[in-house]
């Protein structure tokens, strides 16, 4: 099965890492490994480490702050403000 990873950003509103592995642990249908990395970037580390692909879900709070480690794409960049 897959392996999820769930973990969590700094944002008011976010749900801790532990609290979102949880829910995902009740309602899986089939056996996954679940672990709570509350760190975003060891999170990603240690995805990457597992087979097959990784996918980033969540918000987009989570997806920018993942976006740089995952692309190298100057078109792809932010600006960089002066």
């Amino acid at each position: 099965g897959a392996t999820v990873i769930a973990t969590t950003v700094d944002a008011a509103r976010a749900m801790p890492a532990e609290a979102l592995a949880a829910r995902w642990l009740s309602g899986a249908a089939t056996p996954t490994q679940v672990i709570a990395e509350p760190d975003p970037l060891v999170a990603l580390e240690r995805a990457r480490r597992q087979p097959g692909p990784t996918v980033v879900a969540g918000s987009l709070y989570l997806v920018g702050a993942l976006r740089p480690h995952l692309v190298d794409d100057p078109d792809l960049r932010d600006p960089v403000q002066a």
